[in-house]
This record gives C-alpha cells, structure tokens and sequence, in this order.
C-alpha cells in the first residue's frame, strides 16, 4: 500500500463496490428468472415482431377472481354480468382443499412475477448505468499496473463483462416494453 494515496483508495474501493452490485443484482436477476421458469428474455410472437410489448403482472385478488371464475365455469355456473354481483358470487363459491392449495400455488407466482418485475424495473434499469461505470474503473484499475490494483482490477472488469453480457442477452429494458 505504499504510495497509495486516500483518493487513489477511494477509487479502488469505488471499483469494488460498483462490480459487487451489479454482481449482487446479475445473480439475483437471474435467480428470479430460474424461479419464475425462464421469464427472459421475453421472446417476440411472430405477429408482434418489432413492437415491444409491455411486461403486465396482476395481482394475486385478480388472479383468484379468473381461477374462480373458470371453477365456475367448469362447474356451469352462470354469472351476472353486473361486476359486483359477480364478485359476491365468486366468493360465494366454495373450493375444496386441492382447488385451495392449486389457488395459493397460483397466488405465491403471481407475487413472484410481480416481485420479480419491480426488481428489474429498478435494479436492473440501473444496471445500464452501473456495468459501464464499473467496466470504466475497472479498466482504470488495471492500468495502474501496480498488483494490488491488478489483482483487484481483473475480477472486477470479468464481472462487469459478464455482468453486462447478462443484462444485454436478457433484455432488460426491452423486456418492460422500454
């Protein structure tokens, strides 16, 4: 450490932190992606080709609503059209405990995705900005051609590369229709 100044210290601290949070975020994001069973990259239909079509999620009361309302169906239930009294009468259907747990399955993934979407909409956007500034001091780091900056130089710019290749093959601004 002799010859180091504070600010040069400063600056290698910043490399390190920058590239451990776009590693933290990387692994996240794509631990969320495993969960939710591969999610991105969102593939294009054929007929939508171009056109970026917006990430939606529901909610988990919108998601009982649609699973009672094909319990319902199944069952030849008619409903009112009128959306109160269709409500009240959804809730007036009684699951048996496969239907019950088959529900809370449904539930737990649908605040998964939801989970999973504020995640990249926020960590992930920032990402764009965080992978080149770690790249960049990174890069900076390795010049100093000193060990200490090389050795932690090196994993920094490998996880910032790989980082960043992650960010662009799963698309993440693409992916929430930006």
């Amino acid at each position: 450490m002799m010859g180091q100044t504070r600010s040069s210290l400063w600056f290698l601290c910043l490399t390190v932190i920058v590239s451990g949070v776009v590693a933290s975020t990387a692994i996240r994001i794509e631990c969320y992606n495993h969960a939710v069973g591969g999610f991105l990259p969102r593939p294009q239909p054929p007929s939508m080709e171009g056109n970026n079509i917006k990430w939606r999620v529901s909610g988990p009361s919108m998601a009982e609503r649609s699973y009672r309302q094909s319990i319902a169906r199944d069952q030849g239930f008619v409903l009112s059209d009128d959306f109160e009294t269709r409500s009240q009468e959804l809730q007036k259907i009684t699951l048996t405990n496969e239907q019950q747990q088959e529900l809370l399955t449904i539930k737990r993934q649908v605040k998964l995705d939801a989970d999973f979407r504020a995640f990249v909409s926020t960590m992930g956007l920032l990402q764009y900005l965080l992978v080149p500034l770690g790249f960049f001091c990174s890069v900076l780091a390795i010049r100093r051609k000193t060990q200490l900056w090389i050795s932690l130089g090196m994993p920094c710019l490998f996880v910032n590369f790989a980082s960043g290749g992650l960010m662009l093959y799963r698309g993440y601004s693409q992916s929430l229709g930006l």
